[in-house]
């Protein structure tokens, strides 16, 4: 589960999603390919990738009731992203 604590609050402004659209995006195939597994820096498991409470936005969920999990540490490894491949057919 994750918990915010009040120290840890970073005071966003709108500048933040600005800045946040334009950083370049990691090597996806080197990530892929690393026996590493991807932590997102700006995705962090914690209720500022929910909602920015600095920027007087409400909580969608009650933090107690959040769950943090990979999606491997739920269903497994027997799911992809992209079931059994991607083909010119998967585009309409």
């Amino acid at each position: 589960m994750a918990i915010a604590h009040a120290d840890n609050i970073h005071q966003h402004k709108c500048k933040d999603v600005s800045d946040r659209t334009k950083t370049p995006v990691e090597p996806f195939y080197e990530l892929l390919q690393s026996p590493e597994r991807y932590s997102d820096k700006d995705f962090t498991p914690d209720t500022s990738s929910l909602y920015w409470q600095d920027m007087h936005e409400g909580a969608i969920v009650k933090e107690e009731d959040a769950r943090w999990s990979r999606a491997y540490d739920v269903f497994g490894s027997s799911l992809t992203l992209f079931g059994k491949g991607i083909s010119n057919d998967d585009i309409n």
